[in-house]
This record gives C-alpha cells, structure tokens and sequence, in this order.
C-alpha cells in the first residue's frame, strides 16, 4: 500500500475490500490514518472493546440479546485497543456463520460495498479452477509469469466482451433453482472456443466488442 501511495493519490482509492486474511489493528490504523476507506471483513473471534468500555469477542458481542448488528468499537483490549481508531462494524448471519464487516464508513454502506467482492472471487475462480486453470502453470521466471497474467487479463476481458456480445442488456438464463445455467465468463469463453475450432478466424463481431467503450 506505501507503494502504492507513492505513485497515485489517496483519493484514486473509492475503498479498499478485502477477506479475512487481511486484517490486524496496526493495519487498519494505518488505513484509517492515511484517510483510505475500506471495508474488510473479520472473523468472529477477534477481541474487541466497545464503547462502553466492555471486552469481548465479536462472536460474543454479536449473540447478545436484542444487541443490533450494527456498532462500534474498537479493535484489540485495553491499551492497544485505546490506542486504535474507533471503528464502524455490521454484521449479518449467511450459511451458518457470521459475515462481519470492520469500516471506517458508515456500516451499512460498508456491508453493502463488501457485497461486491463477490465478483472479485468469480474472476478468481474464471482465471483458476473453473476457467483457464491458471494455476497450473509450473512458469517460476518472473518475466514469463507478467507474460502470462497479461495473456490471462486479455483471454478474461474477452470472454466478457464477447459475452456482452452475445447476450446485450439480457441476463444470462437461469435453471430452476434460480442460479445461471452459465454465467457471463463462460458464455463467452465456450462461444469462442466453438469459433476458435468450428473457424478459420475468429467471428468479426467478437473482434469489435473491444471497440465499444461500453464494453472495455
């Protein structure tokens, strides 16, 4: 993040999201010191001190009865905890555990922003598992692995220009249980895989998808 800072201004960073694996009261000083707006989440067994003095766990805190969701406090016990910004948290119950969001915006609003990492995984798991496998790759030379994650970022935004393509301002069709038959990264990766076999070259109209500022 200093790295960052030092070549793009604070205000380039609408917010910061981020999962579990990114959290610590040091960190989120630093975040809230510097003025960068992020919503991160948390598990429920860090230890917090609200503002009625009263240390607990978050899972703790959240059990209470006829305690709302939404509060604040701050991050660690006693004098790390005086010493940390007061922080903004929202929580909500999803298949069978806690979704807890840390802020220093509003809390709703953080909860809401959080929701969006959601496509940050998918692109994840189109790049990985469930698209290009890029993980399989056994490149170690630095060099070679830019070249591939260029390649990668060109094959995703393609894929998505295509399927945009496709499928205009409809959503992709869903089965029964209400989730897509196929979502947008892989409507567009099987229609061009089917052109990159069934063709010689590669339909026109995919090309131009890359033209249209609506799309890139």
């Amino acid at each position: 993040m200093r790295r960052y800072l030092a070549h793009f201004p604070v205000a380039s960073i609408r917010i910061l999201l981020a999962d579990r694996e990114f959290v610590g009261a040091e960190w989120l000083k630093f975040l809230n010191d510097n003025k960068i707006h992020f919503a991160i989440r948390i598990r429920d067994n860090l230890r917090v001190t609200d503002e009625a003095g009263h240390d607990l766990t978050l899972g703790a805190r959240l059990h209470r009865a006829r305690r709302s969701r939404i509060f604040d406090a701050r991050l660690g016990t006693g004098a790390d905890a005086a010493g940390g910004p007061l922080l903004h948290f929202a929580a909500k119950y999803i298949d069978d555990e806690w979704l807890i969001v840390c802020s220093n915006r509003p809390a709703r609003a953080a909860l809401e922003a959080y929701r969006k990492r959601w496509a940050i995984e998918c692109l994840f798991a189109e790049a990985k598992t469930r698209g290009l496998n890029m993980e399989d790759t056994r490149l170690t030379d630095l060099r070679k692995l830019d070249l591939l994650m260029a390649i990668v970022a060109l094959a995703l935004a393609w894929a998505a220009a295509t399927a945009a393509s496709l499928l205009g301002s409809r959503a992709p069709a869903r089965k029964a249980h209400g989730y897509p038959a196929r979502s947008w990264f892989r409507t567009g990766l099987d229609h061009l895989r089917h052109a990159f076999r069934t063709e010689a070259n590669p339909p026109q109209t995919l090309c131009a998808a890359f033209k249209k500022p609506s799309v890139v």
